[in-house]
Protein backbone atom coordinates (compact mmCIF):
# COMPACT_ATOMS: atom_id res chain seq x y z
CA UNK A 1 0.00 0.00 0.00
CA UNK A 2 1.24 3.49 -0.75
CA UNK A 3 1.23 6.51 1.54
CA UNK A 4 -1.00 9.38 0.47
CA UNK A 5 -1.49 12.90 1.72
CA UNK A 6 -5.20 13.58 2.13
CA UNK A 7 -4.64 17.27 1.33
CA UNK A 8 -3.42 16.31 -2.16
CA UNK A 9 -6.70 14.57 -3.01
CA UNK A 10 -9.88 16.34 -4.11
CA UNK A 11 -13.56 15.82 -3.38
CA UNK A 12 -15.51 14.66 -6.42
CA UNK A 13 -17.86 17.67 -6.34
CA UNK A 14 -15.36 20.39 -5.41
CA UNK A 15 -15.96 20.81 -1.67
CA UNK A 16 -18.19 17.80 -1.03
CA UNK A 17 -18.75 14.21 -2.06
CA UNK A 18 -16.29 11.33 -1.88
CA UNK A 19 -12.54 11.81 -1.72
CA UNK A 20 -10.80 8.54 -2.47
CA UNK A 21 -7.48 8.02 -0.74
CA UNK A 22 -6.95 4.51 -2.05
CA UNK A 23 -8.62 2.72 -4.94
CA UNK A 24 -7.81 -0.84 -5.76
CA UNK A 25 -9.39 -3.69 -7.67
CA UNK A 26 -11.26 -4.99 -4.60
CA UNK A 27 -11.40 -2.06 -2.18
CA UNK A 28 -11.84 1.70 -2.12
CA UNK A 29 -11.03 3.77 0.94
CA UNK A 30 -11.66 7.43 1.51
CA UNK A 31 -13.69 10.11 3.23
CA UNK A 32 -17.08 11.58 2.43
CA UNK A 33 -18.19 15.17 3.01
CA UNK A 34 -21.91 15.89 2.94
CA UNK A 35 -23.21 19.47 3.08
CA UNK A 36 -26.13 20.39 5.35
CA UNK A 37 -29.38 19.36 3.70
CA UNK A 38 -27.75 16.84 1.36
CA UNK A 39 -28.38 13.13 1.58
CA UNK A 40 -26.42 10.09 0.56
CA UNK A 41 -28.38 8.22 -2.08
CA UNK A 42 -28.35 4.50 -2.70
CA UNK A 43 -25.15 3.18 -4.20
CA UNK A 44 -23.42 -0.11 -4.82
CA UNK A 45 -20.44 -1.55 -6.59
CA UNK A 46 -21.34 -4.34 -8.96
Amino acid sequence: MERVNENEKEYRNGDAGPKYLFRGPRMEWGVLAIKPGETLGKHYKA
